[in-house]
């Protein structure tokens, strides 16, 4: 019971057909091109949006004075709060010099400001190319993805600290699973549309194949002499059908050669039915004789047996040539002893 489901399990999810073979794994190889495809633009995309997102927030706070960083971080808290809106920003900080953390922004809604290591606040400080962007994706006290940019600042001409934007990533990955859907429904429409595509084009790929089969079933042991057309369009095709003319040539060669073979014995029985037959005739005459009365006469008693000798002698030599026929007719036997050559050639 388990083997006929396994059975019919693989015969569902692997058809027998050719045609439905090459179906499902041309559809299996596209779907698969489609899932490469998608991972990669995922996670392309992903990256474009993120670094697109912090180039903003970098371009925003590079607008803002380096000394306009000071005096909101002298300012108390709450008035830092009015005086400052970053929009789509959950919080913004400001570390100075002397490693000072002050938060000068903080989004109601939105968990607690994330504090990186200070490694890495030190090296986004000492970096010479303060254009470059740079972002890391940081979490919240509620677990929350946040796209923290850092930005160095200066006032007066000279590095002054280093300005944090946290934003939520939820926005950004909306926009991913929006694409993604829109990929995945466009990679459905394209297997459906191969699927309605592949099954007339492989069947019409396939008809040279379908009239090799019909020609085939036609040939029979007396129908050798047909032959498969060598140019239908195929290469692979083409090389069949030589490959099985030849095949067919080889058999009517065979066909032919075991016809005459099977002439050729029945000439030999014949022949030596006949030969056979002279012999055994004279010996049963001479017999016959001698029942009637000679073999009491010496001179005919001893001329039938001469002659009985002479036909039996004959009938003997026969035998011994069809045993000699029939022992070459076999595989020969390969027997090896030690000898010499020079008696071998005066032989010869």
């Amino acid at each position: 019971m388990i083997r006929r489901i396994a059975r019919r399990v693989k015969s569902l999810f692997a058809p027998r057909s050719l045609r439905y073979q090459l179906l499902s794994r041309s559809l299996f190889i596209l779907a698969g091109l489609l899932m490469l495809i998608g991972s990669f633009q995922f996670v392309i995309n992903r990256q474009f949006l993120y670094k697109n997102k912090a180039a903003s927030i970098q371009s925003q706070i590079v607008s803002i004075p380096g000394e306009i960083w000071n005096r909101l971080s002298a300012l108390p808290e709450r008035r830092r709060e009015s005086l400052l809106f970053f929009p789509d920003s959950s919080s913004v900080a400001y570390l100075n010099l002397q490693g000072q953390f002050f938060v000068l922004y903080t989004d109601p809604g939105s968990g607690s400001v994330p504090r990186l290591s200070p490694g890495e606040y030190w090296r986004t400080i000492e970096q010479r190319d303060y254009r470059k962007t740079t972002y890391t994706i940081a979490r919240d006290d509620q677990g929350n993805k946040l796209l923290t940019v850092l930005q160095p600042v200066k006032a007066h001409g000279r590095l002054s600290g280093l300005v944090q934007i946290s934003t939520s990533v939820k926005p950004l990955n909306e926009i991913l699973l929006r694409q993604m859907f829109t990929f995945l429904a466009l990679s459905f429409s394209a297997l459906l549309i191969g699927l309605l595509a592949f099954l007339p084009v492989l069947r019409r790929t396939l008809i040279p194949l379908s009239r090799m089969v019909d020609t085939v079933e036609q040939i029979n042991s007396g129908n050798l002499n047909e032959r498969l057309p060598t140019r239908q369009g195929q290469m692979e095709i083409d090389r069949l059908s030589v490959s099985f003319n030849r095949m067919m040539e080889r058999l009517e060669a065979s066909f032919a050669a075991e016809k005459e073979a099977k002439e050729q014995m029945r000439r030999f029985v014949a022949d030596a039915s006949h030969e056979l037959r002279t012999p055994l005739t004279s010996i049963h005459g001479f017999l016959e004789v001698l029942l009637r009365g000679a073999a009491s006469q010496p001179d005919q008693l001893d001329k039938s047996l001469r002659s009985m000798y002479g036909e039996s002698e004959r009938i003997n030599k026969l035998v011994n040539d069809l045993l000699l026929l029939a022992r070459l007719d076999r595989t020969p036997a390969t027997r090896l002893q030690e000898g010499s050559l020079g008696e071998t050639l005066i032989e010869m």
